[in-house]
């Protein structure tokens, strides 16, 4: 989709456009404790579809996780755009996945969301800085780098 939105825009204004779609889309699912749907028809499709919105009902939801989600979007992109190819996008992504889904394994939530960590562990301060610290480092790295190295 990148590549798609860069032959019309420049590469930043499509990384903008992209991130915002981006983190939106993460906002649709179905409501939580929702279990299968004891009948289908051909409507039902229809009928569920507004009911995966829920999210935006909630501003504390889609305030620190669209935020979070729009970071990782902007990181993820960037380094596409930096590199060229989508290998180092692809590690962030499994690192951070990885990352999180330990540290939800082996620790136990307890007492009320914060500031630093919300409802889970991708709203919240914390999780913010990490990604923003992820992408100063990305573009520190990359703006020490000449910008022909390891273009083929």
């Amino acid at each position: 989709l990148l590549g798609v939105l860069r032959r019309r825009f420049s590469a930043y204004r499509a990384l903008a456009i992209l991130t915002v779609i981006f983190s939106a889309l993460h906002f649709i699912r179905s409501p939580k404790g929702k279990g299968r749907l004891s009948q289908i028809e051909w409507y039902t499709g229809f009928s569920e579809l507004p009911k995966s919105f829920w999210q935006f009902a909630e501003p504390e939801l889609v305030f620190g996780g669209f935020l979070t989600l729009l970071l990782v979007g902007w990181v993820l992109g960037y380094a596409v755009i930096k590199t060229k190819s989508l290998f180092l996008a692809i590690g962030l992504h499994a690192g951070w996945v990885f990352a999180l889904r330990s540290f939800m394994f082996a620790t136990r939530k307890t007492g009320e969301p914060s500031l630093w960590f919300g409802r889970d562990l991708m709203t919240g301060l914390a999780p913010l800085i990490l990604l923003a610290l992820t992408g100063f480092f990305l573009m520190r790295y990359f703006s020490k780098r000449p910008e022909n190295v390891g273009v083929a």
